[in-house]
Formats: C-alpha cells, structure tokens, sequence
C-alpha cells in the first residue's frame, strides 16, 4: 500500500475476486484487536462483501452505487467475476466530475 500510495487493494482467489482490504482494516481490525500484521494473513481482516460494477456501467451508476453503499471505491468486474480494475472516488473528481464526486462524498458520509 504505501509503495502504490493507495488505501485498498484488492484480494483474488485465483482470477476471482475474494474481497478487499482497506489500511481501515488493518488498523482497526488488526493493530487495534492486538493482532501482529506480520503474523496474521490478509484473509483474517479483509472485507469479503464487497460492492462492484461492470466497466460497462455509467460513471453516474457507478457513483450512485458507492453514495448507496457508502464505499469510496468499487472494484469493476467482468461477468465471470474477474477483477479488471477499481474506480474510486478521487478518479471521478479528477477524469469526470468533481460535482457528482462532491454529491457522492456527501451521500457517503451522510448518518444512516
């Protein structure tokens, strides 16, 4: 994570998509709960449920979704459930629109 300066990545079995894990994660699962990040695996702390799109979904569905969901990232999928890619809500704001990433931010943040 810190070498690709990124918060998520994403766990396959295989080709298929198995869940993801956040630095979240491993900071409130893992270091909080007293667990060694250098003796656990990624398995024990990572996300299973998690919320995807296709690539081919419109950038406002996809971002509809993660406002649903309250995620700040989506892994995309293809039909067979391969991992092709992850859009977060940083890339909306910089290659689309940082109004509907500004919405989006706003429903993801909201109490519910």
């Amino acid at each position: 994570m810190r070498d690709w300066n990124t918060g998520v990545l994403a766990v396959v079995d295989g080709e298929q998509l198995a869940g993801v894990i956040t630095d979240r994660d491993i900071v409130t699962r893992c270091i909080a709960g007293n667990h060694s990040p250098q003796a656990r695996r990624v398995g024990d702390f990572m996300s299973n449920k998690v919320i995807t799109c296709s690539r081919m979904d419109t950038v406002s569905a996809a971002a509809a979704s993660m406002g649903d969901h309250q995620v700040r990232r989506l892994t995309v999928c293809d039909t067979e459930g391969v991992l092709i890619g992850m859009l977060s809500l940083d890339t909306i704001a910089e290659d689309f629109s940082e109004h509907l990433a500004g919405e989006t931010l706003g429903e993801i943040v909201e109490s519910r």
